[in-house]
């Protein structure tokens, strides 16, 4: 009888670790090159705020490119270490996926969304903090951070954890 207790108190440690493994969410980074001037960038700015208010939780770093020489440089760095085609502001990197541009929220803001759930569920690099780890560039940003409204729970689905 001890050794079937056992045997079911290892099964049921190792469903638990499995179920809590599998729902772990990752926090993503999105990295916005901007300029105050770009209404492009507004528009995607006000996306960004309005999805991660609503839904998501994520980290945003912006960089002012116009009136910012590092950060402008660093928009250099990571075009010329990644290969990037780099045309113009805004300029987004989510994990290894790049935005050139911002359309609509149902074009590129849903382009962005899937590469957002993408790197909440899967391992993503940050290609530009891995950046700043072999230069001497310092970070220059503004940075907001919204903490996910919804928790999921196996077998319950999402629950809401912030009251409005």
């Amino acid at each position: 009888m001890k050794k079937i207790t056992k045997i079911f108190g290892l099964f049921v440690l190792f469903m638990l670790t499995t179920i809590f493994h599998v729902y772990a969410k990752q926090t993503p980074t999105i990295h916005l090159f901007y300029g105050e001037w770009c209404p492009h960038c507004k528009r995607e700015i006000q996306f960004l705020e309005k999805r991660g208010k609503e839904t998501w939780e994520l980290t945003i770093k912006k960089y002012e490119i116009r009136g910012n020489k590092t950060n402008s440089d660093l928009l250099a760095q990571i075009a010329k270490k990644y290969n990037f085609n780099v045309t113009g502001v805004p300029f987004t990197i989510v994990g290894e996926q790049t935005f050139a541009w911002f359309g609509t929220e149902q074009t590129t803001g849903r382009q962005i969304q899937k590469a957002v759930e993408y790197c909440q569920n899967n391992p993503c690099k940050n290609l530009v903090e891995s950046l700043w780890n072999t230069t001497t560039t310092t970070e220059t940003t503004t940075q907001n951070t919204w903490k996910e409204r919804l928790l999921h729970i196996p077998f319950i689905g999402n629950v809401n954890t912030i009251s409005d």
